[in-house]
Order: structure tokens, then C-alpha cells, then sequence
């Protein structure tokens, strides 16, 4: 996960800068999991990022809850939360 931050910082220097919040998620039968994992979060800081801060209390958002769904939403898109995603999803057909 360092490794592909600093490839990501690398080839999108212009960016750099503004890239600050960081959060890695998961996502499992319509589920998504916001990493909470000491050592991932340790990862980001290492690579000069920042974890998600505690405003995010909740660490899982159902998508078929219009409620989660919303919230998620906001984190990710209105609000601006996030500048980037590490999505840890596993592939069922790795390739």
C-alpha cells in the first residue's frame, strides 16, 4: 500500500500538494468498511498522508440503506472528505 501511494504521488506530482486525507476501504456484499487497522493507517502517515479524521464515527455503510448510501456519499463526494481511496476489495477472479 506505501509502495503504490508514492507510484501515485510520482506519477501525479501536480497533486501532491492537495493530496492530504487518505482512507483505505473495502467493500463485501454491498458493504463498505472504511480501514481502521493500526498498521494501514501507520502506512498513510508513513507516506505523508493523513487518515480520515474522527468526525467519521461510523466504519461501515450498507448500499442498499438509502440512509448509508447517503452518508457515504457525503464522505466521498460532497463533503470532500477524502482526497483518496485505497479500495482493498479482494477479487474473486484475481488476474
Amino acid at each position: 500500500m506505501l509502495a503504490d501511494f508514492k507510484i501515485f504521488i510520482r506519477l501525479f506530482p501536480s497533486i501532491h500538494p492537495y493530496l492530504s486525507i487518505i482512507s483505505s476501504t473495502s467493500i463485501n456484499s454491498g458493504v463498505w468498511r472504511f480501514t481502521k487497522e493500526p498498521h494501514k493507517l501507520k502506512f498513510v502517515e508513513d507516506a505523508g498522508g493523513k487518515n480520515i479524521d474522527k468526525s467519521i464515527n461510523k466504519i461501515t455503510y450498507n448500499v442498499s440503506d438509502p440512509g448509508d448510501l447517503e452518508a457515504l456519499h457525503a464522505i466521498l463526494v460532497c463533503k470532500r472528505t477524502v482526497d483518496a481511496v485505497i479500495d482493498e476489495t479482494l477479487s474473486s477472479d484475481p488476474q
